[in-house]
């Protein structure tokens, strides 16, 4: 009838107990997601290295570029947005899974094509700036104070900016300072929508990822990653002089 009180807190007994088991499920469901982002990065980089390391298959891949990237971009985009504008949808196992794994493959397969495109070396480097960036992204998130939820909203208005920036850099613009200070703005995008998406996982602000929704925390951690990654692998090829300069 009545509930227990802890002396020393002066708290009910019940309430610490529902905040642990709280934390405890919340631990449980940061887990899982870095254990679902984890595997989707392991199928990315097998398949880039695949297509990087193999030979024969590099040269497969270069020769079909344009059409591998055509299709994993069109068939990525189109399952990103049934599954960002139907959220229903990354709740419900096992379609969820599937879907997931869809997008991985065809974001594995663009990707593995984009680096096929430059040197090995430039790779690898954008490789291993990318892990100590994103980890050390994940241990400031982590012990931070600050609410960079609160950066949601700046965060996609600024996006859309850096987006448009991008269309410039891509059909017109070509110089290669434009390329430099494009790539800059990319990957620091990427960067604090990191920090948002961690702070949306582990529930540091005001808002937070739902605990059904760990495919959907999982996919958009994914695709900061990815892009980080693409975007320092070119900023790397145009410093090291292997990217295209006019």
């Amino acid at each position: 009838m009545y509930a227990s009180y802890d002396v020393e807190a002066g708290l009910p007994a019940s309430y610490e107990m529902n905040e642990k088991v709280a934390r405890e499920i919340r631990f449980a469901f940061v887990r899982k997601v870095f254990g679902i982002i984890s595997f989707q990065l392991a199928v990315t980089f097998a398949v880039s290295v695949l297509f990087t390391a193999h030979h024969a298959t590099r040269q497969w891949v270069q020769t079909n570029g344009d059409s591998l990237l055509l299709l994993g971009g069109l068939s990525g985009i189109a399952v990103l947005l049934a599954m960002t504008c139907n959220p229903g949808i990354t709740r419900r196992y096992p379609h969820n899974y599937f879907l997931l794994f869809f997008f991985t493959l065809c974001e594995s397969v663009c990707v593995g094509a984009v680096c096929t495109f430059y040197d090995p070396a430039v790779v690898l480097q954008a490789l291993l700036a990318t892990t100590v960036i994103v980890a050390g992204l994940t241990l400031f998130a982590f012990q931070t104070d600050y609410d960079f939820t609160s950066w949601l909203g700046a965060a996609s208005f600024f996006f859309w900016g850096v987006f448009a920036l991008g269309l410039l850099r891509v059909l017109f613009w070509r110089a290669v300072w434009f390329q430099i200070v494009a790539c800059v703005l990319f990957a620091g995008v990427y960067g604090v929508y990191i920090l948002i998406d961690m702070h949306l996982l582990i529930k540091r602000g005001r808002i937070s990822f739902d605990e059904d929704d760990y495919i959907f925390a999982a996919l958009c951690l994914y695709v900061d990653i990815v892009g980080l990654f693409l975007e320092l692998l070119r900023l790397l090829a145009i410093l090291g002089g292997s990217e295209g300069r006019d």
